[in-house]
């Protein structure tokens, strides 16, 4: 989180906290193998040369330090105009000046992670003209990144492009605090007509007399945790073949032996396997219901032993987005300019000059699970609809927009 030390400074500082409790294993493991030549630690039978252990235990010894010691930190000046970004060891050993007037915007993104990792949200500062690009602060807390990217706009006076759910949404420091509803009334795009409704649709939407229940049933999303699972087995194979097998045969005390097998089996090889295990096993049981009224919406996911259960109030929903990256490319052409894939009718992708995309390419977009309808408020990120029609989704989208801003 940023730090206002002054009325036109603001300060960030990173490092430290989990990132110590992770590399301690490191340092130590490092520093008691560079002992070993030495003879302050004591082993039996004859070790490997010191030329082997010294810069062997050295490696781990600087990424162990690196990740305990490690600190870093931005401070940007409305006085100076300047960005200074510094990085260090407790203290700043490095410093690095930016100018701030190279800048006009402040882009907040998403990184998804894989089965054994978080979603990561990183904040950058950038120029809409040039590409300039400025790296802040990454963080696995959506709640944080936002009201960071937010305070970080409105003090420097600049829009907020939010891609945090696949679409870019720009608003003006001013709108920050706006909700859904009242930028669609303020636009007129409560009065737009929805979108034809799919012939046939994978889920049941029930209309009441507080507003709507959507029933998600599950979707075959089962081809990417199967995809996840094996990239971790393949993973876990080479720390296991290259990494942990000849770290075995390093001597060492027994019991920094087990802490550092311990720590390579649990974060590298069994969590990452795990952690893929069970999601293909949630995505295989998970139903999921939507209901839609005029004070909030709420996702309910209910599986064979447990439900659970998130809501937004609807005058807190800042933006309900609809993803579109994976059914839209760009691809040069002789003029110099580009052209947009749109989604006809049919539902075949097509370039903006009315040709068809190569069915080879089609397939592999229809391959990858789209992510569904994300649901945004200052403190939350919700989604629900994974894996389910393009088309569908389009109509459940703009039928919620439309009923919430109404």
């Amino acid at each position: 989180m940023f730090k206002k030390s002054a009325p036109d400074i603001l300060e960030y500082r990173g490092g430290g906290g989990c990132l110590s409790l992770f590399g301690l294993p490191f340092l130590l493991a490092g520093l008691f193998i560079m002992q070993i030549p030495l003879g302050i630690i004591p082993v039996q039978g004859d070790p490997p040369p010191w030329y082997f252990l010294v810069p062997f235990g050295f490696v781990f010894a600087a990424v162990g330090a690196g990740l305990v010691f490690g600190r870093n930190g931005t401070t940007l000046n409305l006085t100076t105009r300047q960005i200074i970004q510094w990085r260090g060891l407790l203290i700043p050993f490095k410093r690095k000046i930016h100018s701030l007037d190279i800048f006009n915007k402040v882009h907040l993104c998403k990184q998804s992670g894989d089965s054994d990792s978080s979603d990561t949200y990183t904040i950058y500062l950038e120029c809409s003209h040039t590409g300039n690009r400025l790296k802040i602060n990454s963080t696995t807390d959506y709640q944080a990144a936002k009201q960071s990217a937010e305070e970080l706009s409105r003090f420097l006076n600049f829009n907020l492009e939010d891609a945090a759910s696949g679409s870019k949404i720009i608003r003006k420091p001013e709108e920050l605090n706006e909700s859904l509803r009242q930028r669609m009334r303020k636009s007129g795009e409560v009065f737009q007509p929805l979108p034809r409704k799919p012939f046939e649709m994978l889920c049941n939407i029930q209309q009441t007399a507080e507003g709507y229940i959507i029933e998600i049933p599950w979707t075959n999303v089962k081809k990417a945790g199967l995809a996840n699972l094996i990239i971790n087995l393949i993973v876990a194979g080479f720390v296991i073949y290259f990494f942990l097998w000849p770290s075995l045969s390093l001597p060492m005390p027994d019991m920094i032996r087990y802490i550092f097998v311990g720590f390579i089996l649990l974060f590298f090889i069994l969590g990452p396997i795990i952690s893929s295990l069970l999601k293909l096993r949630k995505k295989k049981t998970v139903r999921t219901t939507v209901t839609v009224t005029s004070a909030f919406i709420r996702i309910e996911d209910s599986g064979s032993r447990k439900k659970s259960a998130a809501e937004i109030p609807a005058e807190e929903l800042e933006e309900l987005v609809l993803p579109t990256e994976r059914y839209t490319a760009e691809k040069p052409n002789y003029s110099g300019k580009k052209e947009d894939i749109s989604i006809g009718e049919t539902g075949m992708p097509r370039l903006a000059n009315g040709r068809q995309l190569p069915k080879f390419v089609h397939k592999l977009m229809k391959s990858v699970p789209h992510p569904g309808i994300a649901l945004r408020s200052r403190n939350q990120l919700l989604s629900f609809g994974e894996g389910l029609p393009f088309d569908e989704l389009v109509y459940i989208h703009a039928l919620i927009r439309k009923f919430i801003a109404e």
